[in-house]
């Protein structure tokens, strides 16, 4: 692979500890990606996806009020941003060979 996508900067973190003692380079031989931009990602350099989890979750008790108050909810709720923020940890693939 030349690419991980952990599901949290946690798990990231420890995969790019992981690399490092295999003698991987990041990004050049691998590129890591988390998500949540937990603090200290900025400063390892990590590659992360921001996800909205406060709008979110108010917008799950937003939903969940209504429906307890009895009201329907026939549509999907709006779309909530989110943002990739690119740091050292990622890399165009490299070539193939």
């Amino acid at each position: 692979p030349t690419a991980l996508l952990a599901l949290h900067d946690t798990l990231a973190l420890g995969a790019f500890d992981a690399a490092h003692r295999l003698g991987l380079d990041v990004p050049r031989d691998l590129t890591i990606v988390g998500i949540d931009d937990t603090p200290g990602a900025d400063t390892l350099g990590l590659t992360t996806v921001l996800v909205p989890y406060r709008p979110m979750g108010e917008l799950a008790g937003e939903l969940l009020v209504r429906q307890l108050e009895g009201e329907r909810i026939d549509h999907d709720p709006p779309r909530l941003p989110s943002a990739l923020v690119l740091r050292t940890s990622a890399a165009p693939p490299r070539p193939a060979q």
